[in-house]
C-alpha cells in the first residue's frame, strides 16, 4: 500500500518532519520543503494518527522557542481540536513526564471550544508549566520515543 505524501517513492516520516520544521524556520517562503508543509496540512485530515507521530517527531526535534510556537499552533492544536477522544488522553499521558509537551500544550490554543471537556483537560495538562507565552526557555527533549 503505497504511503502519502511520497516525494521520490520513499516515505520517511522523519525526513517529512525535518522538511516541515526547515519550512517553517525559512525566512521566506521556501518551496523546497513546500511539500513537506502540504503533506503534513494533508495528512491532518486524511490520516491523523500519522499527523500525531509527525507531529511528535518535530516535538522532539524543534530547536527554537519560535519554531515550538508554529508547531503548537499548527499541528498539534489542530490535532487536539479535531480529534480530541484520541489525542487529548495522548497528550494527557505526554504531559505528565514531558516538560518539553507541556511547554508545546502550552501554545495551543482553543479554536473557539474554550467550554469543552477537552479544552479544560488540556488546560489541567500544561498547567504546571514551562509557559512559552510567559517566556519560559524551550526545555530539552525528553519525550520518549
Amino acid at each position: 500500500m503505497p504511503r502519502p505524501c511520497q516525494r521520490d517513492g520513499q516515505f520517511s516520516a522523519d525526513r517529512v518532519a525535518a522538511a516541515v520544521l526547515a519550512h517553517y524556520a525559512a525566512a521566506e517562503a521556501d518551496e523546497a520543503y513546500a511539500w513537506a508543509y502540504s503533506c503534513l496540512s494533508s495528512l491532518e485530515y486524511d490520516d491523523p494518527e500519522m499527523a500525531w507521530d509527525l507531529t511528535l517527531r518535530m516535538i522532539r526535534l524543534v530547536s527554537t522557542t519560535q519554531i515550538a510556537g508554529v508547531v503548537a499552533a499548527g499541528s498539534l492544536e489542530q490535532l487536539l481540536a479535531d480529534h480530541p477522544d484520541a489525542f487529548v488522553p495522548r497528550a494527557e499521558t505526554l504531559a505528565r513526564t514531558s516538560a518539553r509537551f507541556r511547554f508545546m500544550l502550552s501554545g495551543v490554543w482553543p479554536q473557539k471550544r474554550q467550554d469543552s471537556p477537552g479544552w479544560q483537560r488540556i488546560l489541567a495538562a500544561r498547567a504546571p508549566g514551562p509557559d512559552m507565552d510567559a517566556g519560559d526557555p524551550l526545555p530539552p527533549n525528553d519525550l520518549p520515543d
